[in-house]
């Protein structure tokens, strides 16, 4: 077990050290890159497992070499670009915060405390996870693990799902063979990981931001949602899913604000766009809609989309290829697609009685989807965001490609559910809720950075565009680059 142990550390580890050195200067928060070195790592982990199977056909520990070798590399190239820096470009100092931030901090911790025990005693219920998780996602790691010889086995499409991308049964595949054995602890500790990696990025991200507070409350909304919770422990795809939605999409943000020094978080927001592609095929789906959507940031016209976006693209192109020729090579035709016949597909679009069951099942999904026992967490964000106010006007600015990056996919999910061949109530009493915890925290994302800033005591003055004093905090937080400190605390 201490090779399995060892392997989970060293992946984090060479993520984390290659988002370090992709974003140089600009790294942000401690928790931000580590919380994308996981994603990161996972991805790169899954890669070399499925290069080992094409090449060797076999399993060996040879391959934790390999990822100490890589990582030896890292850390000499990361020595190398941090030699004779004598600050630390994440130095996000906490002194002069409110005694009110810091009990933040302590109800952040004790959360998270008490979510990890509740992680545990659910996987200790169900240690096999939910009939997704030991049917499609364990059981082609099973078929990986045993039989290296044979694993194109588990493209026979009469397996469900046969097509599915394979990054999370490469993984648990790999943690077995660093065990020597299919112990149960392997799937559960990276479906932790991938559980509470999305809280740690958001906190990373509004820190990034220098709204520090802001990032704790939406990890503590995510953390205190029970049904994400028990999406992670069941140990499905869709919680890894989410955190691959949300680095692409925290990243694009944050390019947005390093006019002429984004080009390595574009490259970057790609790769972690592509792992989505390689997580699970509504990944797909998401690589277009990203791109579609980002022709909306303001203050750009084709030609800054296709200089900007051509390094989104490149970062694509690595994890794209292997994708392609996963599909195109290997793997079956999907289900939902195999076989239909045009006179199928117009009888279901043309039916009015599929828009509204998918539409009922929606609103059931919205209203009731956090799982508290008396009011849902959505209709207190509502209430509290109707309260205090919105910036409303962010969605047809610079947020407006956020907003509709989420509407697309949503309208994308509804597509397949109106055009599914399964029986329509079956499919999304199995599917509905979970395909909305995949962009549930990107939906965190969006409400808090909506929500306008507390008041800082007195009111600014007025002022004009050449004032010192012009502008809010909030905007001068929005606007601060990573990996830059706070002088103030705008929460």
């Amino acid at each position: 077990m201490a090779y399995f142990y060892l392997h989970l550390a060293v992946i984090t580890t060479i993520g984390t050290l290659s988002v370090r050195l992709l974003l140089g200067s600009h790294q942000g928060h401690h928790l931000f890159t580590l919380s994308l070195g996981w994603g990161l790592g996972a991805g790169i982990s899954s890669i070399l497992g499925l290069l080992s199977l094409l090449l060797a056909h076999d399993w060996s520990r040879w391959l934790l070499l390999v990822e100490a070798l890589i990582l030896v590399i890292l850390t000499l190239f990361w020595l190398q670009a941090t030699k004779g820096d004598g600050t630390s470009p994440t130095d996000h100092r906490i002194h002069g915060r409110s005694k009110w931030y810091h009990l933040l901090v302590g109800i952040t911790g004790l959360l998270l405390i008490l979510t990890v025990l509740l992680f545990v005693l659910i996987t200790m219920a169900k240690p096999h996870g939910r009939w997704d998780s030991w049917m499609i996602w364990n059981l082609r790691a099973r078929f990986l693990f045993r039989s290296t010889d044979q694993w194109s086995t588990i493209l026979n499409p009469l397996i469900i799902h046969a097509d599915y991308p394979l990054l999370i049964p490469l993984n648990v595949a790999m943690a077995w063979v660093m065990a020597s054995r299919e112990t149960v602890l392997a799937p559960a500790a990276i479906a932790l990981l991938f559980t509470f990696a999305p809280a740690g990025l958001l906190a990373g991200y509004f820190q990034n931001r220098n709204m520090p507070a802001r990032g704790l409350v939406a990890a503590i909304c995510l953390m205190g949602t029970p049904f994400f919770l028990y999406i992670g422990a069941d140990q499905v795809a869709d919680t890894p899913l989410s955190l691959y939605f949300l680095a692409t999409i925290v990243l694009l943000l944050l390019s947005d604000q390093i006019a002429g020094q984004n080009r390595c978080y574009l490259l970057l927001a790609g790769l972690m766009a592509a792992l989505a592609g390689w997580t699970k095929n509504e990944g797909l789906l998401f690589i277009p809609v990203v791109l579609f959507c980002r022709l909306l940031v303001p203050g750009q016209d084709l030609r800054n989309y296709f200089r900007t976006m051509k390094w989104f693209v490149v970062g694509l192109l690595p994890v794209m290829a292997v994708i392609l020729y996963f599909k195109l090579g290997l793997a079956p035709a999907n289900d939902l697609w195999a076989s239909r016949s045009p006179s199928e597909i117009i009888a279901k679009l043309t039916d009015p009685h599929r828009y509204l069951q998918v539409a009922r099942a929606y609103a059931t999904v919205l209203y009731g989807f956090s799982y508290w026992p008396t009011v849902s967490l959505n209709v207190l964000l509502l209430a509290y965001a109707l309260v205090c106010g919105f910036h409303w006007n962010r969605l047809t600015g610079e947020l407006r490609w956020l907003f509709l990056l989420l509407l697309l996919m949503l309208a994308g999910y509804f597509g397949v559910f109106i055009l599914t061949p399964h029986d329509l109530a079956w499919h999304l009493h199995t599917a509905q809720e979970r395909l909305f915890v995949q962009l549930y925290p990107a939906g965190l994302l969006l409400y808090f950075l909506l929500l306008p800033a507390p008041r800082q005591g007195s009111p600014q003055p007025a002022s004009g565009p050449g004032s010192r004093n012009s502008g809010t905090p909030e905007r001068s937080a929005l606007t601060t680059l990573p990996g830059k400190a706070a002088t103030h605390e705008p929460d």
